[in-house]
């Protein structure tokens, strides 16, 4: 998977996930294969769920903050390759 973090000239952080054979979309109450959300994370605490491949951050605190995204399954078992759990990092400056 892979991550980028980057400043909104309109406020915020724009961050957007890449994952090949991933397919991003609503909650279900079963599991898909190859299909699921992202939970999100600021400087290492949850702040969301990613049901598409953008979205959108507010209120971020100034400074260099580190985004992780993690991808899951609908019924929220994390993914995994190579007994890795499959995540993406970026780091993103945050304006004033």
């Amino acid at each position: 998977a892979r991550l980028t973090a980057e400043p909104d000239p309109m406020g915020g952080v724009l961050v957007r996930v890449d994952a090949d054979g991933f397919t991003f979309g609503p909650p279900q109450d079963t599991h898909a294969s190859g299909k699921g959300h992202a939970h999100l994370y600021v400087d290492g605490e949850k702040v969301a769920r990613m049901y598409g491949p953008v979205h959108h951050l507010d209120g971020l605190a100034p400074g260099s903050r580190e985004i992780t995204a993690v991808l899951s399954t609908h019924d929220h078992r994390l993914y995994a390759s190579g007994g890795e759990t499959v995540r993406a990092r970026a780091t993103v400056d945050v304006p004033r």
